[in-house]
C-alpha cells in the first residue's frame, strides 16, 4: 500500500513546530494511516543560495533572520562554556525527540530526488505551522514544487506567518497555490490570502495540537498530575517586552511563586539572563508540556504556550508579541484561538489573573466541534485517491 508523505517542519527545534508536528503525526498513527515524514536535507547550491536574496528584501523575512543571526553570533563568539553546554543540552533534547517519535522516509538531498521519491507516494500532504511563510520560498520544500504532477497535494491548517504577502512574491505563490487539490488554513488571515491570490475559498481547520484533549496528551507523554509541590510561574516568551517579564515579577510579589524561564529560545535576549529563578535547558518537547500542566500561572506571548495553557485550564496571562498592527500574524492567530472558543483574554492586572476563574473543562468542550470537524477533514484528504 502507497503511504502518504507527511510534509512537516518537524526537526526545527522549536516546541510549537515539534509538538504540532508530533500531534499530526499521532492522528495518522491512530488511525491506521500509511505515512512517513518527509526527510529533506538540501545540499548546499548556488542557485538556491541566490534564489534566497530577495528574501533580505522582505521585512518580516529579514527580521527572522537577523534573530537568528544575532543568537548564532551570541553563541560563537560570546557565550561563555557552561552556556554553550547548556545550548547543547537543549539541542540533544530536542534530536532524542524528534529521533525517538518520527518515523522518516530516506534522506533525500536534491529536488531531483525528492521528485522520485514522490512518484512512490499516494499523496502529500503539507503540515501545519508557519510553513508557507515568504521565508520559506526560496528553499521550494514547503510550496511542494517537486511533488510530481499525477501526485494529489494537500494542506491541513497551513499557516503563512503574516497578513498579507509582499508584492515580490505574489505572483509565485499564486501558481504553487493553484497546484494544490485541496488546502486547509489554521488563520482567518490565510484564508483571505489564498482566497485574494486564487480565488479558491477554503476552510479553516485546527492546529495539530488541538486534535488531542488534554487527557490524551497527558498519556502519550506520560505527564504527571497538574498540582506541583513547589508552586511556580511558567513563562514562556518569544518576544523581548520588557512590561511582559515586569508583569510576571510583579506577579510573583504577590505570590511568593518562583519563576521558570526557558530563555533565548528564538533569538538571544540579553536581559533574560537574570530574569526568573530558573532557566531550564533540559527541557525537550514533552518536558515543556509538563513545565505548563505543572504551573500554578502562566505568562506567555506565544500561540503554543497559549494552547497547551487552555487545554490543561491554567490561569494564563497572554501578551501580543508583536505590537499591534504589525503584518505578523502571531498576535492574530492567538485572537483567533479565543475567539474560536468564545473566551474573552480579559487579563489586563497581576490582580486580573489572581481573580481569574479556573476553565476547567470549557476550553475542551467549546472546540469540540471544530475538532470533530478538523478531523474529517484531515480523514477526507487522508483518504482522497
Amino acid at each position: 500500500m502507497k503511504k502518504i508523505g507527511l510534509v512537516m517542519c518537524y526537526r526545527h527545534h522549536n516546541y510549537g513546530s515539534m509538538l504540532q508536528s508530533f500531534a499530526l503525526q499521532h492522528v495518522f498513527q491512530k488511525n491506521n494511516i500509511p505515512f512517513e515524514c518527509v526527510r529533506f536535507i538540501p545540499k548546499f547550491s548556488f542557485k538556491t543560495f541566490f534564489s534566497k536574496i530577495p528574501l533580505f528584501f522582505i521585512k518580516s523575512a529579514r527580521k527572522m533572520k537577523m534573530e537568528m543571526l544575532s543568537k548564532s553570533v551570541y553563541l560563537h563568539f560570546m557565550a561563555s562554556r557552561k552556556m554553550k553546554d547548556s545550548f547543547l543540552q537543549r539541542n540533544l533534547k530536542f534530536d532524542e525527540f524528534s529521533q525517538r517519535n518520527f518515523f522518516e522516509s530516506k534522506e533525500l538531498h536534491t529536488h531531483e530526488e525528492l521528485r522520485e521519491y514522490s512518484k512512490s507516494l499516494k499523496s502529500v500532504i503539507l503540515g501545519s505551522d508557519q510553513v508557507l511563510h515568504p521565508i520559506n520560498l526560496g528553499a521550494h520544500f514547503y510550496d511542494l514544487s517537486w511533488v510530481d504532477e499525477s501526485v494529489p497535494k494537500y494542506a491541513y491548517a497551513s499557516s503563512f506567518g503574516v497578513s498579507k504577502i509582499p508584492l515580490i512574491q505574489k505572483s509565485y505563490t499564486k501558481r504553487y497555490l493553484s497546484r494544490f487539490a485541496k488546502m486547509s488554513l489554521r488563520e482567518k488571515s490565510g484564508v483571505e490570502i489564498v482566497q485574494s491570490l486564487t480565488g479558491k475559498n477554503y476552510e479553516r481547520t485546527l492546529d495539530p495540537t488541538l486534535l488531542l484533549c488534554a487527557q490524551e496528551w497527558s498519556e502519550v507523554f506520560h505527564l504527571t498530575s497538574s498540582a506541583s509541590e513547589q508552586p511556580y510561574i511558567f513563562c514562556y516568551f518569544l518576544g523581548k517586552n520588557k512590561k511582559h517579564r515586569e508583569f510576571a515579577k510583579e506577579l510573583q510579589k504577590k505570590t511568593g511563586y518562583r519563576i521558570i524561564n526557558p530563555v533565548h529560545l528564538d533569538s538571544y535576549n540579553p536581559e533574560d539572563d537574570s530574569f526568573g529563578d530558573e532557566h531550564p535547558f533540559n527541557v525537550g518537547p514533552s518536558e515543556f508540556v509538563q513545565l505548563i500542566k505543572g504551573a500554578s500561572y502562566v505568562c506567555t506571548d506565544s500561540f503554543h504556550g497559549t494552547v497547551f495553557s487552555l487545554l490543561f485550564a491554567k490561569k494564563v496571562a497572554v501578551f501580543n508579541r508583536y505590537n499591534v498592527g504589525s503584518s505578523a500574524s502571531a498576535n492574530s492567530r492567538i485572537q483567533n484561538l479565543f475567539d474560536l472558543a468564545q473566551i474573552e483574554n480579559n487579563v489586563k492586572t497581576v490582580d486580573d489573573l489572581i481573580r481569574l476563574a479556573p476553565l476547567g473543562c470549557s476550553f475542551d468542550e467549546k472546540i469540540m466541534v471544530h475538532r470533530a470537524k478538523s478531523l474529517e477533514y484531515l480523514q477526507k484528504i487522508a483518504g482522497s485517491n
